[in-house]
């Protein structure tokens, strides 16, 4: 599930990033694309948990835990109730130490 922060860290993460050289940032930026097409590719067609459901019924555990992740996220993102609150939100391997 992703972790979520009401701000503080978006300078440091936004450092963070700026810090990188040029080829990491379009590294990133790709992963990101990549990740969204992935998570549009792995939805598209389905209105209902249980299209979803049939519609990754091939992923591994794995697979789908990532693709929740991301559904989670992007949901949380768009969403105005929380997209209003919210201003980070990492997938388990992106919180800051």
């Amino acid at each position: 599930m992703p972790a979520l922060s009401t701000g503080g860290k978006r300078k440091k993460t936004r450092e963070r990033t700026a810090s990188l050289p040029p080829s990491n940032r379009s590294e990133l930026a790709a992963i990101k694309v990549r990740r969204a097409h992935e998570l549009f590719t792995a939805i598209d067609g389905c209105s209902s948990w249980e299209e979803i459901h049939r519609a990754w019924s091939d992923y591994s555990a794995k697979q789908k835990g990532d693709l929740f992740e991301e559904l989670v996220r992007a949901f949380l993102q768009i969403e105005p109730e929380y997209a209003s609150k919210l201003k980070n939100i990492w997938l388990h391997n992106e919180v800051p130490q």
